[in-house]
């Protein structure tokens, strides 16, 4: 039988039970409290709780999330597009995605999201919907465009295609910034993570190569040989001064004491290594990725404000620092029904500060 007849027969199946579970549920004015809810979500995957947060009433259905979902977003604009995440539970999970049954369990969930094996773990014998998002999509749009479909699909929602149509004029405009002045092809390595030293790039076919290759850059370490399509690998510093890109992206956790962030690299104040000589350095082209409803060094639902970022941050008098804030504040008020302040997208876009 046809992998997609079979896939969309299991989501129309799980779409009815949370549908009929919710129509019984409003009606039965004998039920406790926590039964009248149509939906009661449990997410364990971080970045999918941003795509929630684009469905106003999903959102409200979380009942629990990984705390990573926190500690990867900024506060401040969280707290503007979903007041009540604060109270949303995060005990019956931790940092490894080892869950607590008897926790998770308590918070009486009728829908549980995941994002691949992985996160599925210790959840056999648990007998609750569950919904698998995990997608085989390296391309950011593509990606987050099926979600959003996924998503809608799964609740009943008619697809608003918002993702589609911010998509289609991020890359418009990323065209136009690109051919407003002469298009040199930079070359820019995106850095997953620098923590303890360790250094972790993503190469040929990964999340941050598309990144860069949605912003008109080329990925230095999208090379043959290297991460072996595993999407990010460790690398030495002397394979990065062999490659002396032009431009670094670093995707970093703001929390932490063992960050490495951009103005570490630019002051040259990493310990026992020398990044002075390399292009990035040179030129001051080495850039912390800011944290909105989630991290934007992954895909998630401010994704397509991530290449018109970086075109910003490299070429700032094609595409202004202002004009870019004006255009998160546009995005925010479109996906998410949020205004956001003035002062929380500054800080937002902020550097990471170093001592």
């Amino acid at each position: 039988m046809n992998k997609k007849f079979i896939y969309a027969v299991l989501i129309s199946a799980l779409s009815f039970t949370l549908f009929a579970a919710g129509q019984k549920e409003s009606y039965d004015a004998e039920k406790p409290e926590r039964s009248q809810q149509r939906t009661r979500i449990v997410n364990l995957s971080p970045p999918i709780y941003s795509m929630l947060l684009t469905f106003p009433h999903l959102a409200d259905s979380v009942v629990g999330v990984n705390q990573r979902t926190f500690s990867t977003s900024n506060p401040q604009v969280l707290q503007i597009v979903s007041p009540g995440a604060k109270n949303i539970d995060t005990s019956f999970v931790n940092n490894d995605f080892t869950i607590n049954v008897e926790s998770l369990a308590a918070l009486h969930p009728s829908l549980i999201i995941y994002y691949g094996e992985f996160e599925k773990k210790n959840l056999a014998n648990i007998d609750t919907p569950m919904l698998n998002m995990y997608l085989k999509d390296m391309n950011p749009q593509t990606l987050t465009e099926k979600w959003e479909s996924l998503l809608a699909n799964t609740f009943q929602i008619k697809n608003p295609e918002r993702f589609k149509m911010q998509w289609q004029e991020t890359n418009a405009l990323a065209e136009k910034i690109l051919n407003t002045g002469e298009r040199k092809k930079l070359r820019a390595l995106f850095i997953f993570s620098y923590l303890g030293g360790k250094i972790t790039v993503s190469g040929k076919n990964s999340y941050g190569d598309a990144f860069l290759k949605m912003a008109g850059f080329e990925n230095s370490a999208a090379v043959e040989g290297f991460a072996n399509g595993a999407g990010q690998a460790a690398v030495s510093l002397e394979q990065i001064h062999a490659w002396n890109p032009d431009v670094i992206f670093i995707n970093n956790m703001r929390i932490g004491k063992s960050v490495t962030a951009a103005a570490h690299i630019l002051q040259n104040k990493v310990e026992g290594v020398d990044w002075s000589f390399i292009t990035a350095v040179k030129e001051k082209c080495v850039f912390d990725i800011p944290q909105g409803t989630y991290s934007w060094g992954m895909p998630c639902a401010d994704s397509p404000l991530v290449p018109l970022w970086m075109l910003m941050k490299v070429y700032p008098d094609r595409y202004t620092e202002t004009e870019f804030k004006e255009k998160v504040k546009r995005y925010y008020k479109e996906m998410y029904a949020a205004d956001l302040p003035d002062a929380v997208i500054s800080n937002m876009l902020q550097p990471i500060e170093i001592q």
